[in-house]
């Protein structure tokens, strides 16, 4: 229960304060008419690709399909290794690879999402990740919990 407490109040006060492209906590009308439309379907993940071809940066397609039935942890993640270099320190890009390693390197996964926040302190999906992390028993570190759970930046300053 403290888990989801905690997640639910990082979440929560970040969310007042992100608000568009990878800062956004819903994900706009066109991707999720994508992920309605492909949701439990045999081809949502080739659904997803087609749609990050017109919208590549879309944070919601990516966790998606990193999300699809059909992706095991880590399965992905040279692809997504090859999203950060052709887009090098972009926080964006810092966090896919690192979701894309939770699970498989996961050590190596938190470093990525350390870095992505570093960059960008305001990636909510970034806390909800180390949130989710956290939790699991090789992993469980309270203290992490509260450090991810610090306001924002944008909160403390009240814009």
């Amino acid at each position: 229960m403290r888990v989801f407490t905690a997640f639910v109040l990082c979440t929560c006060t970040a969310a007042v304060y992100a608000q568009d492209g990878i800062h956004a906590c819903v994900a706009d009308a066109a991707a999720q008419k994508v992920y309605s439309q492909h949701r439990n379907s045999p081809d949502r993940m080739e659904a997803l690709r087609e749609a990050l071809k017109a919208d590549p940066d879309n944070l919601f397609l990516h966790r998606w399909l990193l999300l699809s039935n059909d992706v095991r942890p880590g399965s992905l993640a040279e692809e997504y290794r090859l999203k950060l270099a052709a887009h090098p320190d972009d926080a964006l890009y810092l966090y896919l690879y690192g979701y894309a390693l939770a699970g498989g390197d996961t050590r190596h996964a938190i470093e990525l999402i350390d870095q992505a926040l570093a960059k960008d302190p305001e990636l909510v999906y970034a806390y909800q990740t180390m949130l989710e992390i956290y939790s699991k028993p090789k992993f469980r570190d309270p203290r992490r919990w509260l450090r991810i759970c610090r306001p924002s930046p944008r909160a403390a300053r009240g814009t």
